[in-house]
């Protein structure tokens, strides 16, 4: 390998180079890059702040990357693949997931879909459920077709005043031992 390449070629092996000894590169910026070498072997990018920012650590496993970052951006022109043994993503905020075409989710396992309130709409066109077994449908109250109606009034509670035009048409009027949407 001459001096003025320092990158690996296919015909050259690690044997072949120099043992590299740990170093610091400070760039104008106020980053500074550092290299690690020995046992534990690493590239970080440290911030002016002191903060590092970037961590590559070479390991017996291959490399570990690590990046803290004020925001990250990644752009494809092409498809886009993450692969590994789990996938976590983690937002303090939202999390959006937009598409041009379709989204599909796929599992071999469970799906499970868990929130303090949850709002399925198809804004065109139907919404299909088809279970290979029994579909179950647990709830307060199951609303079917009908008025987005005050909630059921619970011991001590006051009851809210009806829409108007509820009473006429029957929704809502609680006889005998039905509830306000007229089921048994």
């Amino acid at each position: 390998m001459n001096d003025k390449d320092a990158s690996l070629t296919r015909d050259e092996s690690p044997a072949d180079l120099t043992e590299v000894a740990p170093s610091r590169v400070a760039l104008p910026s106020g980053y500074v890059v550092d290299v690690q070498a020995g046992p534990s072997e690493a590239l970080r990018i440290v911030a002016p702040d002191g903060r590092v920012c970037v961590t590559i650590e070479l390991t017996e496993k291959g490399p570990a990357v690590h990046i803290e970052a004020a925001s990250l951006s990644v752009a494809s022109r092409g498809p886009l693949a993450l692969s590994a043994r789990s996938v976590e993503l983690a937002a303090e905020e939202d999390v959006v997931l937009r598409a041009g075409g379709d989204i599909k989710l796929t599992a071999e396992g469970k799906l499970t879909s868990t929130a303090f309130e949850q709002d399925l709409v198809a804004t065109h066109g139907d919404v299909r459920i088809e279970a290979n077994d029994d579909v179950r449908v647990e709830g307060e109250r199951i609303r079917l077709n009908s008025p987005d109606l005050p909630g059921l009034r619970r011991p001590g509670e006051l009851r809210a005043p009806l829409p108007s035009g509820s009473v006429a048409s029957g929704v809502g009027v609680s006889a005998g031992g039905r509830d306000e949407g007229g089921a048994e």
